[in-house]
């Protein structure tokens, strides 16, 4: 079996060139590690920040501040500011597993899909204004198709535990006052994700 897991680990690496095979890490076994082109990460990343300033242009309606009505908001009037890039990572199981896990018998492995599953959360610390942020992110689940993570024997139990990597960036929109000062209006995070590793964890019965 342990040849078999070599040859789809070489297998997952030839189609794609991003999905590497990982060690054992303590009593999790990290399989494999898909790194998100760095291009897409940039795209998405850019996308977040096109569309903060797309809803600063088109704030020209009528603002409702503690049931006061303020006159029209004019665009120029916002100013936003954004803070360094920093990574968090959301770590976690994968949804529709047993609770103990389980044991493959005749070797194999899991399925995984990033859609659904549990929501887990990761707070990390920027500079003032920024201070601590949190931001949360599904973990996805086991299932019958997805990537294929294997597990590393046939005699222990194992449950499928996901790492999420995300560039995060703060944003804070400022509001010009009616003497010129800047108060904070609101605040945004760009969260981009970026990696992913995908683990086969071994659980004590």
């Amino acid at each position: 079996m342990e040849k078999k897991i070599g040859l789809l680990s070489l297998l997952f690496v030839f189609l794609l060139p991003t999905l590497v095979l990982a060690e054992e890490v303590k009593d999790k076994f990290l399989m494999y590690e898909y790194i998100v082109p760095e291009e897409e990460v940039r795209a998405e990343e850019e996308r977040q920040i096109k569309e903060i300033e797309e809803h600063l242009k088109s704030l020209n309606g009528i603002e409702n501040d503690d049931y006061v009505v303020l006159p029209r908001n004019n665009p120029n009037d916002y100013v936003h500011k954004y803070g360094p890039t920093r990574i968090a990572t959301i770590r976690g199981f994968a949804g529709n597993q047993p609770v103990k896990g389980r044991k493959f018998s005749s070797g194999g492995g899991f399925y995984y899909s990033s859609k659904g599953g549990p929501t887990a959360s990761a707070s990390i610390s920027f500079p003032s204004p920024f201070n601590v942020i949190s931001i949360s992110a599904n973990l996805g689940q086991s299932g019958s198709s997805g990537v294929y993570v294997a597990v590393p024997n046939r005699t222990d139990y194992f449950k499928l535990y996901i790492e999420k990597d995300f560039q995060v960036k703060p944003c804070i929109i400022y509001k010009k006052q009616p003497n010129g000062k800047l108060k904070e209006w609101t605040r945004l995070n760009l969260k981009t994700l970026y990696r992913e590793r995908y683990y086969s964890k071994k659980i004590k019965q």
